[in-house]
């Protein structure tokens, strides 16, 4: 490594000691819940270290330009979080449409995350068919290109993912599944 390469980074590490407090005050007064606030504070000093040949040499400049990079990480933060709540939503609206959840079951994002979970409780090619076709917009014969099926077996297995689904949402798991497996 290069003189310049070691100093570069000797005075990251040194604008990190003296930013990194504030960084964290600055995530926790913008994000709940306030651990969150951490993980922010690290994905920044990544991006920083990455970006080590940017560092200003200014004090006050390199101060800026990590409160820059941190702006820019929550407002990432704030997007995959609100896209997540989006995505959500739309496996909500299209259990309910499938009939496989009353709409008043699944009213509250807690709710909806159980949905997630119990998707997650699928086995892997259940759950891409699931996610495919709810979260990502594709018909069942794109998710089956996709996921490299012939339309009837992705749509057998679409069949079975939203019977074990069903039982699991309505409380009743599958008396014949002990945990969800099978195709």
């Amino acid at each position: 490594m290069t003189r310049a390469a070691l100093a570069s980074e000797a005075r990251l590490e040194q604008i990190i000691r003296t930013s990194a407090p504030d960084l964290l005050v600055y995530f926790e007064r913008r994000v709940l819940p306030r651990a969150d606030a951490a993980d922010l504070l690290s994905e920044t000093l990544i991006v920083a270290w990455k970006r080590v040949d940017r560092l200003p040499a200014d004090d006050s400049e390199a101060r800026r330009w990590m409160f820059g990079i941190a702006a820019r990480v929550l407002l990432a933060s704030h997007r995959t979080k609100r896209r997540r709540h989006e995505a959500v939503q739309r496996l909500r609206d299209e259990l309910t449409r499938a009939n496989l959840v009353a709409p008043n079951e699944v009213e509250s994002l807690e709710e909806a995350e159980y949905v997630r979970a119990a998707i997650a409780r699928l086995p892997p090619r259940l759950q891409e068919l699931v996610r495919l076709i709810h979260w990502d917009g594709f018909s069942l014969v794109d998710a089956a290109a996709v996921t490299g099926t012939s339309p009837s077996t992705a749509r057998s297995r679409y069949a079975r993912a939203r019977e074990l689904l069903r039982g699991e949402l309505s409380g009743r798991p599958d008396p014949t599944q002990a945990t969800f497996t099978g195709r």
